[in-house]
């Protein structure tokens, strides 16, 4: 089975991943994460049968009292470590560091896609597009 692999905080936006994956291909799994050091240690064993990853740069925790669920430029951090297998599409909507990890990945021979968060329906009319074309190259 194909699977995504998401990191993104917020709730409300991985209900509109999930279905957008769902009315691509209901046979992918969409794995998400919103914290980046869990999905750093998770990586090892999903990434190879990651068929895309897409990530968000800026996470926030659910409650006060939760740790720091760090960023999306941790998990480039692991990926630039490993050979490409998949693309890998940034969500993230803090300009700097979406450059940032775009630029990493590239360098280390990523295919990478950048999808800004503009609108409310972004991932539906952005994302959800660039994902399928992704999927099916």
């Amino acid at each position: 089975m194909s699977q995504i692999l998401l990191l993104e905080d917020d709730r409300h936006r991985q209900r509109e991943f999930e279905s957008a994956v769902a009315s691509i291909d209901c046979t992918i799994e969409l794995m998400t994460w919103r914290n980046a050091y869990r999905m750093c240690d998770d990586l090892e064993s999903v990434v190879a049968t990651a068929a895309l990853i897409s990530l968000d740069h800026d996470l926030y925790p659910w409650q006060p009292d939760e740790d720091d669920p760090g960023d999306g430029l941790l998990v480039v951090g692991k990926l630039i470590n490993r050979q490409p297998n998949c693309p890998v599409m940034v969500h993230s909507s803090n300009v700097d560091r979406a450059r940032i990890m775009v630029a990493r990945l590239r360098e280390a021979k990523w295919q990478v896609a950048r999808v800004a968060p503009i609108g409310q329906d972004w991932i539906e009319d952005d994302w959800k597009p660039v994902c399928a074309s992704l999927l099916s190259a």
